[in-house]
């Protein structure tokens, strides 16, 4: 469980503090993880329905509903809310291009580092958006990936759209985020390409190509779309608004 603070004042005397708690199945199944944070709460003095109250919302096992589910108790204004822990992220690429299954294999590696589920959804062309949307909810995805590839670039705005649609939480490229997506983390392409001037530089001078030293990107962005954020209902830390290099709002 994630808990995050969202009311700044200083704490008051006799005042009666609001705890949303946002479920992803139903209260049967938390039952032993409600009652030992009840219990957590009484051993420090907190007594529901006298200092303390808790807004419990659940999803009973539709995580699509889980964004609505979470705007409805950031409107309550609660001091603390209480998230249930993402467990399932999907994963939107293109078999067709090797370089998204190499990568799949690396973030497996992370996901499982993580405790993560990967769902892969492959798509081989933007009439197969609206499947993988459909495959990515029945699978009950928390939040949704899209690789970095020329189909996907192209297909940007729609699949951005299906992921509003859907309530979706999702992270892409850059292009994405500009487009509509939620979030962006990816390679700087024009300073890439600004680079990449260097080596023609360096070959039109009589440089072989063999000889130039293999480079990596080394300047990444961090885009929010804080206009998708609203739509869906979620409230973005501080922290990573300060982080992004760009916010579209």
């Amino acid at each position: 469980m994630l808990c995050c603070p969202l009311a700044a004042e200083a704490q008051q005397a006799g005042r009666v503090h609001r705890i949303g708690f946002l479920g992803a199945t139903s209260p049967a199944g938390y039952a032993s993880q409600l009652e030992a944070f009840r219990g957590g709460l009484r051993d420090l003095g907190y007594i529901e329905g006298k200092n303390v109250v808790i807004e419990f919302r659940w999803a009973e096992g539709n995580y699509a509903r889980l964004p609505e589910l979470a705007a409805e108790l950031v409107r309550l204004k609660p001091d603390v809310l209480a998230l249930p822990r993402l467990s399932r992220v999907g994963v939107l690429l293109n078999p067709d291009n090797p370089a998204n299954v190499a990568t799949l294999r690396a973030m497996g590696e992370t996901a499982r580092s993580l405790k993560l589920q990967l769902q892969a959804v492959e798509v081989q062309s933007p009439a197969g958006f609206e499947d993988a949307f459909a495959t990515l909810v029945k699978g009950r995805a928390g939040a949704l990936a899209v690789y970095d590839d020329a189909m996907l670039i192209a297909g940007a705005a729609r699949i951005a759209d299906l992921a509003r649609k859907k309530r979706l939480p999702t992270i892409g490229f850059i292009e994405y985020a500009k487009a509509g997506g939620l979030l962006a983390f990816g390679v700087n392409f024009p300073d890439l390409w600004r680079r990449a001037a260097g080596f023609v530089d360096k070959i039109l001078k009589g440089a072989k190509p063999a000889d130039l030293p293999v480079e990596q990107p080394t300047k990444f962005e961090v885009v929010v779309n804080l206009k998708t954020a609203k739509a869906l209902g979620l409230t973005l830390p501080s922290s990573l608004l300060l982080r992004a290099d760009s916010v579209i709002e």
